[in-house]
């Protein structure tokens, strides 16, 4: 779940607090709770186990962090 600001972070957890992990993650428990406008998703992160981490080969592409204001980024 996510929230707009900080200031919300506290409205939320102290709303949800009570609830069971299953009622969190379900938009109509979470409804019940809160003055929801809009659910988005549902999203799903995955975060892979250490016996299942495999470090990127030799060669690899590889990805990187550019500059705000980078030349390649203002065209998108």
């Amino acid at each position: 779940m996510t929230v707009p600001g900080d200031s919300a972070v506290v409205i939320v957890r102290d709303a949800l607090r009570g609830l069971p992990v299953e009622a969190v993650v379900d938009a109509a428990s979470v409804r019940q709770m809160l003055p929801v406008i809009r659910v988005l998703g549902p999203a799903v992160l995955l975060y892979p186990s250490p016996e299942r981490f495999r470090p990127a080969h030799p060669g690899a592409l590889t990805m990187g962090q550019l500059p705000v204001g980078h030349r390649e980024l203002t065209g998108l």
